[in-house]
């Protein structure tokens, strides 16, 4: 639980400090449409909170049972990310490759994530 959590941890932040140094270059490597100053910063939000959850997942490491509620929160945007994605490619807003991300970003995450909730859920707690 713990290497997958660290794994975690530096994939979302590495991903956020990408989004907040270069905030056009999910544009780019998507081929969506030049970035206007609003949309930029939008990115750099989304990238801000990736990097909170790659936070949440480094706590997380230390004692995944303890902290299942930041493996949980983590879980669900892993979930939700690629449904706004297919809808934003659907509605013609994204691209077919930006719809991609969502495997390495969020699918290949739904496994590990559920077995560690399942795994702490499973496991008594020490009672303080």
């Amino acid at each position: 639980m713990r290497r997958v959590l660290l794994a975690a941890a530096l994939y979302n932040l590495a991903w956020a400090a990408f989004m907040m140094v270069w905030p056009a270059g999910i544009g780019r490597l998507c081929g969506l449409p030049a970035p206007t100053p609003v949309t930029l910063a939008l990115w750099q939000g989304v990238g801000l909170m990736i990097g909170l959850l790659g936070l949440g997942y480094l706590i997380a490491s230390c004692d995944p049972r303890r902290h299942w509620g930041l493996v949980f929160i983590g879980l669900l945007s892993k979930v939700i990310g690629p449904f706004g994605a297919l809808k934003g490619t659907l509605d013609g807003v994204f691209t077919a490759e930006f719809l991609l991300l969502s495997i390495p970003n969020d699918l290949v995450w739904w496994v590990p994530l559920g077995l560690i909730l399942w795994k702490s859920a499973k496991q008594p707690r020490a009672t303080t």
